[in-house]
């Protein structure tokens, strides 16, 4: 489901997760942005695999099209990362 071309159901999940780890872990904006530029890099990986992408599409519930990105998509995902980071950590204890 998306809720515009570059933001989907699983941004809001991205959002929350940051936010929390925001929560925890103060002051670590180099490590977020890399665990998320990580992340962006395994998941395109994997989703361009055809054989792992097909085992994936097999056992994940989460449909292909949320997590098959394009570098806009995904350069969105690092932002809403990093703004839900910035707001867990700067604006709730």
């Amino acid at each position: 489901m998306y809720l515009t071309n570059n933001l989907d159901i699983l941004s809001i999940f991205h959002f929350i997760i940051y936010l929390i780890i925001g929560i925890y872990y103060k002051g670590n904006y180099s490590v977020i942005l890399l665990i998320s530029l990580l992340w962006e890099q395994f998941e395109y990986i994997i989703s361009r695999n055809s054989f792992i992408r097909n085992k994936i599409e097999e056992f994940w519930p989460i449909p292909s099209n949320l997590w098959y990105d394009s570098n806009i998509h995904s350069l969105t995902d690092i932002s809403i990362n990093l703004i839900g980071y910035h707001i867990g950590n700067k604006y709730l204890s």
